[in-house]
């Protein structure tokens, strides 16, 4: 996340409980006497569909080979169809890698970052999603959105056709949390950085 330099204020819109992150906020208020008693441990999790894809779709051959190789190719039986579907998408990805550097290597080696990073660090479960959801409602703020985190190495070129083509692949929120899901949504960049293999 980078933050351009602004001398005026930014007022952020008021929650609504018709948008998710508005309706969280409003939930954030309730007086806690209105709160369920159950725990959040009890509470049902939505289902993330089998043929949904994983954040290991977006590896390139190298990175995954490098990944099996190290695990003695240990794969579980009941996971092979996921090691067949992460073997094809990662040559896949390496095969988009080339054309994307062919296209716009030049063009990233020359970007300059203005703007110093904004790291969020965080236990899990401590609302760091919440709150870099809230710092992205402020325009001054950027991040990577999901579909450039699981597809770092080709997203420049084929960010613009493919996500609407695969975007019911993705369940509309996430199954830890009930926060919203979306190619589009804001991703944390760790992602991007192992599938890159670093």
């Amino acid at each position: 996340i980078t933050m351009k330099k602004s001398t005026e204020p930014i007022i952020l819109p008021l929650p609504s409980a018709g948008d998710p992150l508005g309706s969280r906020l409003v939930a954030m208020n309730t007086a806690s006497a209105e709160r369920p008693t159950v725990s959040y441990s009890d509470a049902p999790l939505h289902r993330y569909p089998r043929w949904a894809p994983r954040f290991w779709h977006g590896m390139d051959f190298v990175t995954w080979m490098r990944l099996l190789v190290r695990n003695r190719f240990d794969v579980a039986p009941v996971r092979l169809s996921m090691f067949t579907t992460v073997t094809i998408s990662s040559l896949l990805n390496s095969a988009s890698s080339l054309f994307e550097r062919a296209l716009f290597s030049h063009r990233i080696r020359n970007v300059k970052i203005e703007e110093p990073p904004l790291f969020v660090l965080g236990h899990w479960r401590s609302g760091t999603t919440l709150l870099h959801e809230l710092l992205m409602l402020d325009p001054r703020h950027t991040c990577p959105n999901t579909y450039q985190c699981m597809a770092p190495h080709h997203f420049l070129w084929t960010e613009w056709f493919f996500p609407p083509l695969i975007r019911w692949m993705l369940p509309a929120k996430r199954p830890m949390d009930g926060m919203s899901a979306g190619w589009d949504r804001p991703q944390e960049d760790e992602f991007a950085l192992v599938n890159l293999g670093l």
